[in-house]
């Protein structure tokens, strides 16, 4: 994110590292390591999405962000915290109706977790091994962590 100075100024300093570059610029280092993802169809991951961020809105969501902002924490601050910090703060500053402001985050955290497939993706594409298990299928994915430790 370009306007996050914090984000933009941590990039530059991972960039800048004199270490193995990572997936996002270069190969992977000669680690060994054990990847496992919970396999779920995009529909049930977009009801997951939205049951969660109701839930967060009820559970005072947007009280806490108010509250930081009593304390003292300025709205641009509590901006550069993140996805939701930044959608309810300009609820808060009157730039959108709460109903608005819930469709266009649930909106922005769908298109967030469609770039975290497309980034998990490309790791396979790459060349990691990613175990891609339904989640309730908790006896494989411990099989697979035990088989990775012996």
């Amino acid at each position: 994110e370009a306007e996050n100075p914090y984000r933009l100024s941590r990039r530059l300093e991972i960039e800048r590292a004199p270490q193995t570059r990572s997936i996002y610029g270069g190969p992977l280092p000669d680690t060994e390591y054990l990847v496992l993802g919970a396999l779920r169809p995009r529909p049930e991951i977009h009801k997951r999405i939205e049951k969660r961020l109701d839930e967060r809105l009820r559970h005072g969501m947007v009280e806490e962000i108010q509250n930081l902002h009593k304390q003292g924490v300025p709205w641009e601050k509590l901006e550069s915290f993140g996805l939701e910090y930044r959608e309810v703060s300009r609820f808060l500053q009157g730039e959108m109706l709460f109903p608005d402001m819930r469709d266009h985050l649930l909106i922005k955290i769908r298109q967030f977790a469609k770039r975290q497939d497309t980034w998990f993706r490309k790791m396979e594409r790459e060349g990691v091994a990613i175990h891609w298990l339904p989640p309730e299928n908790i006896e494989e994915a411990e099989a697979l962590c035990r088989e990775f430790l012996a």
